[in-house]
């Protein structure tokens, strides 16, 4: 006789696997046993000849990730054959009538989402199971499967994916095996719209005193109501807070509209919607912005003759980020300045993220009145309270241009007639005690005359000088020679043979020979070296040593880093012209940590880890190596190199358990320090992420820019990419996004800065990245103006409105003949 047992599996993730046992132990092969998998939940056994050696508990287990479960059933044959079923009971094999083994029942479930109606029947022979659904005439007909996302299962089970409208409705499902009436119930299912918002966030920006308007819509079963808060209290009761509500065709409207708003009124406001199937919320950000209060604590913390470095603290926050502080300066002295020297107001422009500045070109020993205002997109502060400080002294910067000659005439006796004039002459006696002496006359009048002056001699030089006096028949003897040395000057050369030599990662050797002999105008008294950092991109450190002898070191230095080097010879009088600058390189060392380390799952035993190159590489980067472990586990990680141009590294045959995951940088000095670790479960469900790491990037005018959006997840998900906020069209006739997610921006303007977003979304999950993109453009043109004219020379002064972007570099000036 036959005899068989279904094994039913109602629900559970997959992959599911079933089996069979007798009496606690695999099946044996000589029983002739056998077993067929009738779907992913269903399995059967069947004997075709049942004898009593088949008697015995038969239990059916059911295993998947996350545990293993078991139903025993006892089959005893004797003189005829039986068939069961787990958790059944015993029956024999004449024909049965169906008998429910899952009674079907009614069902509901949130538009979209996944039910099943099971209907399940025991007989012999096996009843055949049908699902009919009611139509408009009241009749029930056939119900499609296989698509529509509706599936019907050989276990009697009908299952809807993606419940719509259409599928609700009344269900009659019908066992039957030709033994009996059969079975047969109606069940009703229905499809419930909880709520739903189209946009789930919105951010709004708003200037002082303008109407902000908030719109909620929200779709779902009616009744739907709609509530606001604000920072999770309710809205204050201000006339200025309007509301108002309105039904349209796809469900309801809540309009916020807050008119002649203030700062206070910043902050998050969420649209609650509220029906019998649930409750969903909305956020709207309202950003009220201002101008700027005016800075304050405005003080000087380093000082010169001819600089001085301002700092400030910034006004409290406005709700709009700082774009520039300009600081303003006028000298108050009574003095003139010097030619070429602009006395007038002048102007300094700071990038909003600074707090000081260092102003050049100031007089020595001058007072001067400087305040600050700050300035944001709405507009500029009020000025901050003066201050008034004076620069300090200085040698004086010119040499005594003339040297003024004295004697007394020649006794009367020995003038032998009427003394018209004096030969004066003289020579440089520095070097050598020959040469000619050059001479001048000096005419007398009727007072006489016993002095002269002397110009155009070298500063700090040694002179002789000797006189003839004249009448009308001729010169008489020269006097005896008299010697003088002028003042000393500022030297008229630079240092020569500047070079510079690495000695670690943070210092340099600088070393040079002094000036031209003829040029020193002085005893050299010590040599400055100034040097500064080379960088675009940051703040460049700088600074200066003094140095007695021929070399000097810098300390303090930032590794792998450029600076550009000057030397300047001083006398008592004053320092001289600076030598052209010298590029010098610091050495190498090991490198900061890798930054924004992520690690997301690819799938059940798979991740995939990325991060971004140091901030500071401080030398150039070698390798990566890429280390992971089982979280708490004391055994070594496990590790991987990878090539210095990948920043993302796939891992495999991980555990179903939590693992730290981090990564370190090397240059060729050593591996530096470990970065922040990153945590990985991997799983079956691998929702969607993203494991590009985003950041902060700059871009010249014009150029390609393309950003990574790599991502991962089952079923593969879904990438759209936005710019602030606004979805890109796949029309955009400049922005192409390629098969791998990567979003090509060509031939950039500065339009295009701002903040781009890339998100990932399967049914599993969703992640997004964020790059905020910078494009530097060429600055504007320079306003051109002359201040002031002397006889020989102009002085011009000039402003950039727009710098592009980055800190100016320097500017060319060029000029002409007319």
């Amino acid at each position: 006789m036959r005899a068989q047992a279904t094994c039913l599996v109602q629900e559970g993730d997959q992959p599911l696997t079933l089996s069979w046992q007798k009496d606690g132990q695999p099946l044996d092969p000589r029983l002739d046993i056998r077993t067929s998998q009738i779907d992913l939940y269903t399995s059967m056994m069947v004997i075709e000849s049942a004898t009593a050696a088949h008697s015995g508990n038969y239990t059916c287990t059911a295993t998947n990730a996350a545990r293993a479960t078991t139903s025993t059933a006892r089959l005893t044959v004797s003189g005829r054959a039986h068939k069961t079923t787990p958790g059944g009971g015993n029956g024999t094999a004449d024909s049965v009538p169906p008998a429910w083994l899952v009674e079907p029942a009614s069902a509901s479930v949130a538009l979209g989402g996944v039910v099943a109606l099971h209907c399940l029947a025991k007989g012999f022979p096996t009843p055949t199971v049908v699902w009919r659904k009611e139509t408009a005439s009241g009749e029930f007909a056939g119900v499609a499967t296989g698509e529509g996302g509706v599936a019907g299962f050989e276990n009697g089970t009908l299952l809807v994916s993606r419940a719509e409208r259409r599928h609700e409705g009344r269900y009659l499902c019908e066992a039957n095996n030709d033994v009996g009436a059969g079975l047969s119930k109606v069940v009703t299912l229905s499809v419930n719209e909880p709520p739903w918002f189209a946009v789930r966030s919105q951010r709004q920006q708003v200037v002082v005193g303008a109407t902000a308007s908030l719109t909620c819509e929200a779709h779902g079963d009616i009744p739907l109501k709609l509530v606001w808060t604000r920072d999770g209290a309710p809205l204050p009761a201000l006339p200025r807070y309007e509301l108002s509500d309105r039904e349209v065709d796809t469900g309801q409207v809540s309009e916020l509209v807050l008119r002649s708003t203030h700062v206070g009124d910043s902050g998050t406001y969420v649209c609650t919607a509220t029906n019998t199937h649930g409750s969903l919320t909305a956020d709207f950000h309202l950003l009220v912005q201002d101008v700027p209060g005016p800075p304050s604590g405005v003080g000087v913390v380093e000082e010169g003759a001819r600089h001085l470095t301002l700092t400030w603290t910034p006004p409290e926050d406005s709700n709009a980020p700082i774009s520039a502080y300009i600081v303003t300066f006028t000298a108050h002295d009574s003095q003139q300045p010097p030619d070429g020297i602009f006395s007038g107001p002048r102007e300094v422009t700071v990038e909003g993220d600074q707090r000081r500045v260092r102003i050049e070109g100031l007089l020595p020993s001058t007072t001067y009145e400087f305040s600050v205002v700050a300035e944001n997109r709405v507009g500029r502060s009020q000025t901050s309270s003066p201050l008034r400080f004076k620069t300090q002294e200085e040698a004086p910067s010119g040499h005594p241009q003339n040297v003024r000659v004295s004697w007394e005439p020649p006794p009367e006796n020995l003038t032998h007639g009427t003394i018209l004039g004096y030969y004066l002459g003289y020579k440089d006696d520095s070097e050598s005690e020959g040469g000619a002496y050059n001479f001048t006359t000096v005419g007398v009048d009727g007072a006489g005359v016993t002095t002269a002056t002397l110009a155009g001699l070298r500063p700090h030089a040694r002179y002789s000088v000797v006189l003839q006096a004249f009448n009308s028949r001729g010169a008489g003897p020269a006097s005896p020679p008299a010697l003088g040395t002028t003042l000393e000057d500022k030297p008229g050369a630079a240092p020569g043979h500047v070079t510079c030599e690495t000695v670690t990662s943070t210092s340099l050797v600088v070393t040079w020979s002094p000036p031209p002999p003829r040029q020193t105008n002085g005893i050299i008294t010590s040599y400055r070296v100034s040097y500064s950092q080379l960088s675009s991109h940051e703040d460049g450190r700088s600074g200066s040593v003094v140095s007695e002898g021929l070399r000097a070191t810098l300390a303090g230095l930032r590794p792998w880093t450029n600076y550009s080097v000057s030397v300047a010879a001083s006398t008592r009088a004053g320092e001289g012209v600076a030598s052209l600058p010298l590029v010098c390189t610091t050495d190498q060392e090991v490198p900061e940590a890798p930054a924004r380390v992520k690690a997301v799952v690819s799938g059940p035993r798979a991740a995939v880890v990325s991060w971004a190159p140091p901030a500071s590489p401080r030398g150039r980067i070698t390798r990566y190596t890429v280390h992971w472990a089982s979280a708490g586990s004391r055994s070594a990680p496990h590790t991987r190199r990878v090539s210095p141009h990948f920043t993302h590294l796939p891992l495999h045959d991980l555990s179903h358990t939590a693992h730290e995951v981090w990564v370190t940088a090397s240059t060729r000095i050593g591996e530096g320090p470990r970065s922040s670790v990153a945590m990985v479960t991997p799983s079956h469900t691998v929702g969607a992420g993203i494991w590009a790491v985003g950041g902060n990037l700059t871009a010249a005018w014009k150029e390609d820019v393309s950003l990574p959006c790599g991502a991962v997840g089952v079923p593969e998900p879904v990438l759209t990419w936005s710019h602030e906020r606004l979805e890109i069209p796949d029309t955009h006739p400049r922005f192409t996004v390629q098969p791998d997610g990567t979003l090509t921006l060509t031939d950039i303007q500065r339009s295009d800065s701002g903040r781009y977003t890339c998100t990932a979304s399967n049914h599993h999950g969703e992640d997004s990245v964020t790059y905020n993109l910078t494009v530097l453009v060429p600055p504007s043109a320079p306003s051109l103006h002359v201040t002031e004219t002397t006889a020989s020379s102009i002085r011009v002064q000039w402003s950039v409105e727009d710098t592009g972007g980055a800190p100016l570099q320097g500017a060319t000036l060029h000029y002409r003949y007319r």
